[in-house]
């Protein structure tokens, strides 16, 4: 119960910054500009990124004021790619979180600009985020432009793209090398920022730095295996390339629970009782039903 209750406060948090944000620059956006992003950002998801970046600080032991900005950033960022995954050159989705799409609310160049606006604020918001020195700042710039440009989160959509159709057909060796990238990209570079930055801005030793970038792809890698295999079997995912098309449904959820007690481990070795929260976290993403 105390960890459900910490996490819709931190999602609480990410949408009380996130509406004073966007509404402080709203007056100087054309409105129907304003209006999709908007849109795409209210109401959100889970806030799950947000919320694994106040976990890893908790971990690390920085101040949740310090991160409200930076986790912001990421989430404009995750919605900028959701609404791009959409359109009709990518995935072609009609509906998202249960209603149209930005580009069947609005249209396919306004989406397209949207995202793009959402892509480039998540950027001054980082640039702008209270109480970082330079040096923090420059590094959270650096790897957050390289984990979500054409080494990570782009990369991985386009890799996406070119294995459309192949389901996990040919050399499985090659598929499974394939997946990994495709994920590792599209989906765990961001997840992975969100656990690194905390301790850049904390200013963690190299070794702590190394345990946190461990993590942050271990738990990227957890939530796109489970997304998968919640969505296994489910209509439209014939021919997608994921973890259970590759190695079966069972070989991926004993994957999954190898990976989630090494995780576990690595945190508790770390961090002690500091990395409770996130600990938690992490097995609720396991765990989910949807």
């Amino acid at each position: 119960m105390l960890l459900e209750t910490t996490m819709r406060r931190d999602a609480a948090r990410c949408e009380r910054t996130l509406q004073r944000l966007l509404a402080a620059r709203r007056p100087r956006i054309p409105t129907r500009l304003a209006d999709a992003m908007e849109y795409a950002l209210f109401p959100g998801g889970k806030r799950i990124r947000p919320i694994l970046m106040f976990a890893a600080g908790e971990a690390v032991g920085e101040r949740r004021g310090r991160l409200a900005v930076p986790a912001c950033a990421v989430e404009v960022l995750h919605n900028y790619s959701l609404i791009h995954d959409d359109l009709p050159a990518m995935d072609n989705d009609d509906t998202r979180r249960g209603r149209p799409t930005v580009h069947r609310r609005f249209d396919e160049a306004t989406a397209v600009l949207a995202g793009d606006a959402l892509l480039t604020l998540s950027f001054e918001l980082l640039a702008g985020a209270p109480a970082l020195d330079d040096a923090a700042r420059v590094a959270v710039l650096r790897l957050f432009a390289r984990y979500t440009g054409a080494e990570g989160l782009i990369g991985g959509q386009q890799l996406d793209m070119d294995s459309a159709g192949n389901g996990g057909r040919g050399q499985r060796p090659e598929a499974a090398r394939l997946i990994q990238a495709i994920h590792r990209g599209k989906t765990g570079r961001l997840i992975e920022a969100c656990i690194v930055i905390p301790g850049i801005i904390a200013g963690v030793d190299e070794r702590h730095h190394a345990v946190l970038r461990r993590a942050g792809a271990a738990i990227g890698m957890l939530f796109q295996i489970t997304d998968d295999l919640l969505d296994a079997g489910q209509p439209g995912e014939e021919g997608k390339l994921t973890y259970p098309a590759v190695y079966g449904v069972e070989v991926a959820r004993r994957l999954v629970g190898r990976i989630a007690i090494r995780t576990d481990r690595l945190l508790e070795r770390c961090f002690g009782d500091r990395a409770a929260y996130l600990r938690g976290v992490t097995r609720l993403i396991v765990e989910r039903t949807r």
